[in-house]
């Protein structure tokens, strides 16, 4: 296929920007210090100098996975320190790189199998994260051998990847690889790169061992197939190959490939997410928004909920829908938010919307992680990428958190935005700008679907934008001109999506939940009272606990009798914050029963649906051991 890049309708800006303030930027720097550059990188590179892993067995993954996140890292905070870990953990990789340019954790006779090419796609990945980082070229002879290595192996006339990996998952894993060689395929555009990304886009349409028609990814997504029913269900997994998909369109400009992708991410976005903007049990596609009320066993793989918000972030890239970035701000607040421990050091596994927070466990003793572990700072460090993006006309401000930003406009002059503002808690946003006079200049505004009854005030004008879209203010700007934005921060009633007799609160950006902490109501049964439109009389309240970042009290009706009724409030909690000491004793739900039976609000031990083959709980010491 003849090589037409496509350019993004926006981009990032660079290394260092975006400074974040707020409770992301909080968690952001916490995670960076005690997860990203805490790391053993030995204990992570050992599996590739003894080339011992089997089936189930995927120790490979671990080092791309967490050194992408400390690239992500070093891309928002460009510090020595995180540069110095980068370049340890280059170093001992590639000195694992045998002389047929191998980098594995498996040996001569068990390669492409099980778990191997997915984990050689995260090595590649990092080398490919690294370079675009550094700009060092040394990385890319090391890609190089890789690819020529994995080409001697699959390809034509030699093992399909749709016959490799997992049997569970159906080949769909192995085939995510195409993510780093489209990538690389932009970076050099050398043959190598095109002609393993045509084979392996080529080679859905073919019979697999699992499959009589082949994953069949493209094909289906543009016919409009439920995401379940599209190659695999494994949700993480699937995605990623949709990332590729994504890259090679950026590569290629392939109007298929992007569609596709575009097509899988409506259907998640319909029928799989659930409140708290991610999905899954059981680490699969599973109807997930008609079933969230329903008590999961393994709800919302924290894999799932990172792998979809870096889908949507390329969305976001390629098509320039703000949809992409509300769907980003919801899982950013609610689902990512809620599988991080407070000090920023672990993550949980699964992240359910009823129960108890249970911190991770080892997949591997000897790795000390868990993919999940490894896994979420990619999606918390992807925030400086997408919060304030660029394009020819000026900047896109798609996140209201505090902070700071520095871009360079097209004409070469140098803007400065500053957010004030305590968001996500409070709706009203002061933008400023500093370091132009009289720029004529196009600044867009990120208008979330969810905010009804929005006002923009610029120089005494006063704006009133639709929501879901993007505000363009098109004007002559100077330094010292402010913004002042005011969402629409109603508390607002959801109802359940299969017609349960189940609601549940949202204010802002922020799913709301009810915890035993806060939550002390005796009264046996409560119905929320909210307006026709569904909009609920909310009243912020002092937290009671240093733990709990936000709390709202709801009005509600106490039925003493069926003829009696008294008027209540219940104490709500972000979801992020609920359940966030960590303990079995410390539970909370989100979705409401109406009537509520409050002496059965809250549902205990559900950590063994998690763990049903654990005999104790996993906590969070016992967990991350190294940080003691």
């Amino acid at each position: 296929m003849t090589q037409k890049q496509s350019r993004p309708f926006m981009a990032p800006l660079s290394a260092g920007a975006v400074k974040i303030g707020g409770i992301i930027g909080q968690r952001m720097d916490q995670c960076i210090d005690q997860r990203l550059v805490h790391q053993d990188v030995e204990k992570l590179v050992k599996p590739f100098r003894i080339r011992n892993d089997g089936p189930d067995k995927f120790r490979g993954e671990f080092w791309g996975k967490w050194f992408t996140g400390l690239v992500m890292a070093y891309h928002y905070t460009p510090s020595d320190a995180i540069r110095e870990k980068m370049s340890e953990a280059i170093n001992e990789i590639i000195k694992t790189q045998t002389e047929d340019g191998c980098i594995s954790t498996y040996d001569d006779a068990t390669q492409h199998g099980h778990w191997d090419v997915w984990s050689r796609k995260y090595v590649l990945l990092g080398l490919v994260n690294y370079y675009q980082a550094t700009k060092d070229e040394a990385v890319l002879p090391i890609a190089k051998a890789m690819v020529q290595h994995l080409m001697t192996q699959i390809g034509p006339g030699k093992i399909n990847l749709g016959d490799t990996g997992h049997w569970a998952w159906e080949g769909l894993a192995p085939n995510s690889i195409l993510e780093p060689l489209a990538l690389l395929l932009q970076i050099t555009g050398d043959e190598l790169y095109q002609s393993a990304t045509d084979w392996i886009v080529e080679s859905w349409s073919h019979c697999s061992q699992y499959l009589p028609d082949g994953l069949r990814l493209i094909d289906a997504a543009i016919e409009g197939a439920a995401a379940k029913e599209i190659g695999n269900h494994k949700a993480y997994e699937q995605m990623s190959c949709f990332e590729g998909l994504c890259e090679l369109y950026t590569a290629t400009g392939e109007q298929s490939y992007v569609d596709a992708a575009i097509n899988l991410a409506k259907r998640i976005r319909e029928q799989e997410l659930t409140i708290a903007g991610s999905g899954s049990n059981h680490e699969t596609w599973c109807d997930g928004k008609q079933h969230q009320t329903e008590i999961w066993e393994q709800a919302h793989e924290t894999c799932v909920t990172v792998t979809w918000m870096k889908l949507c972030f390329r969305l976001l890239k390629l098509t320039g829908n703000p949809m992409w970035a509300d769907e980003m701000e919801q899982a950013l607040f609610n689902a990512l938010s809620a599988s991080v421990t407070p000090d920023g050091s672990w993550w949980s596994y699964y992240s359910p919307l009823i129960g108890e927070r249970v911190a991770s466990h080892y997949q591997f003793e000897e790795i000390g992680l868990s993919c999940c572990v490894a896994n979420g700072p990619r999606g918390l460090m992807l925030t400086s990428q997408w919060a304030i993006m660029q394009d020819q006309d000026g900047p896109i401000i798609n996140l209201f958190c505090p902070g700071t930003a520095e871009l360079t406009l097209d004409n070469g002059k140098q803007l400065r935005l500053e957010i004030e503002t305590e968001y996500p808690y409070d709706g009203k946003i002061i933008i400023r700008l500093e370091g132009i006079d009289n720029e004529l200049m196009d600044l867009r505004l990120r208008i979330p679907a969810w905010s009804s009854d929005t006002s923009i005030e610029v120089a005494g004008d006063v704006l009133n934008p639709k929501s879901g879209r993007y505000r363009s203010i098109k004007r002559v700007w100077n330094s010292g001109d402010e913004i002042v934005l005011n969402l629409d921060m109603r508390a607002r009633v959801e109802q359940a999506p299969s017609g349960a007799s189940q609601l549940a609160v949202q204010r802002g950006p922020l799913l709301l939940a009810i915890d035993n902490r806060i939550t002390d109501e005796t009264r046996q049964t409560l119905r929320l009272a909210c307006d026709d439109q569904g909009f609920i009389e909310g009243e912020v309240v002092e937290s009671p606990d240093p733990l709990i970042q936000f709390c709202l009290e709801v009005p509600c009706e106490y039925h003493r009798v069926h003829i009696i009724k008294e008027q209540h409030t219940l104490r709500m909690c972000d979801y992020a914050s609920a359940g966030n000491t960590w303990s079995g004793d410390n539970l909370f739900r989100v979705w409401l029963p109406q009537p509520m039976f409050m002496e059965s609000a809250f549902v205990a031990n559900t950590w063994k649906l998690m763990y049903p083959d654990n005999e104790t709980r996993p906590d969070i010491p016992s967990c991350r051991n190294d940080f003691e």
